[in-house]
C-alpha cells in the first residue's frame, strides 16, 4: 500500500489432501492466503481488494474451477473478507487439539461459475 509491503498474498494450487479429496479427479482447485501484517491498515478495504484481485486473476486468467480458502473462527475480519467477495462457507471443523485461539477451522468456496455469474460475465 502506497509503495509499501504491508502483508503478503499468494495463490497456489490446492496441496491439502483432505480438501481435494471433496472434489472431482481434474478440478482445478486452488487456495488463496493472505495476511495483512500491519496493523494500521487493517478495517481500510485492503484485504478485500487484495482477494478481488486474485480472484479475478484464478477465474479469468487462469481459468480455475474453484477457490478453497481457509481460515479460523476466532478471525471475523478475515472470515468477512472472503463473504464480500462472494465466497460461502462450505464446512467447518474443529480444530484440535485444544485450547488454541480459534475452536473451528472455515473452509470457502467460490467457483468460476459463481464469480462469473455475479459480474454478469456468461
Amino acid at each position: 500500500a502506497q509503495g509499501e509491503p504491508i502483508g503478503e498474498c499468494w495463490l497456489q494450487k490446492m496441496n491439502l489432501p483432505q480438501v481435494q479429496s471433496r472434489y472431482p479427479c481434474g478440478t482445478d482447485v486452488r487456495r488463496i492466503d493472505m495476511a495483512i501484517g500491519e496493523k494500521h491498515w487493517w478495517n481500510k478495504g485492503v484485504g478485500t481488494r487484495m482477494i478481488a484481485l486474485l480472484a479475478d486473476f484464478a477465474f479469468c486468467r487462469e481459468r480455475v474451477d474453484v477457490l478453497h480458502c481457509i481460515c479460523e473462527d476466532y478471525n471475523k475480519r478475515s472470515c468477512r473478507v472472503w463473504e464480500k467477495n462472494g465466497f460461502t462457507l462450505s464446512y467447518t471443523q474443529p480444530l484440535l487439539p485444544q485450547p488454541q485461539k480459534g475452536r473451528l477451522e472455515c473452509h470457502y468456496t467460490l467457483t468460476r461459475q459463481a464469480y462469473l455469474q455475479s459480474r454478469k460475465l456468461i
